[in-house]
């Protein structure tokens, strides 16, 4: 690992001092003489080849980089739930029985249709969110606290974690304000 971080150093040092050496006075001198213009050449078109290599490199590390961030789910970290937040999420879902004339007729997660004496679970983003008892406890076990069909948070993680930590929590404008409505 060392021998190859040397060697990168070494060949970017090389690398340039070759355009430093190519773009001064003396290397356009180089390229004029019959002599020397042949190294001259030969050293334009590895610095050329070089210049492409490293330029591809950077933008690889670059996309690299942006696709780790992306991938790692930074930008919806905050509706992941940690294992020890799963099942108190469960446990403040709310079973209904299910009713055909006030529900839909099949499970927006399995696409099964409901029993009609079975009990559902309904989210409170909308009284119209509501899904099998075991299809929505797989969508949470997996790590999820957002509803599936438009992605507003289950339950207010928040509130979770500091009621976990034993720390004090308060309330946001938001959760201030739905709880005020229920």
């Amino acid at each position: 690992m060392v021998l190859s971080i040397m060697t990168f150093v070494f060949i970017f040092i090389w690398f340039i001092y070759g355009w430093v050496i190519a773009s001064s006075k003396k290397g356009s001198e180089c390229g004029e003489k019959e002599d020397t213009k042949g190294w001259y050449i030969f050293l334009l078109v590895i610095l050329i080849f070089f210049t492409v290599i490293f330029s591809i490199l950077i933008c690889l590390l670059l996309c690299l980089c942006c696709c780790l961030c992306f991938l790692s789910g930074a930008e919806g970290s905050d509706n992941r739930l940690r294992s020890g937040q799963i099942n108190q999420v469960i446990s403040s879902l709310s079973r209904v029985p299910y009713n055909e004339n006030e529900h839909e007729n099949d499970c927006a997660i399995c696409m099964c249709p409901f029993d009609k004496d079975s009990a559902i679970t309904q989210l409170k983003c909308n009284p119209q969110h509501y899904f099998h008892d075991e299809c929505i406890e797989r969508w949470v076990k997996e790590g999820n606290n957002s509803c599936p069909h438009c992605r507003a948070p289950i339950d207010d993680v928040d509130r979770i974690r500091a009621m976990m930590e034993g720390g004090e929590w308060e309330f946001s404008e938001e959760f201030k304000k739905s709880e005020k409505k229920s």
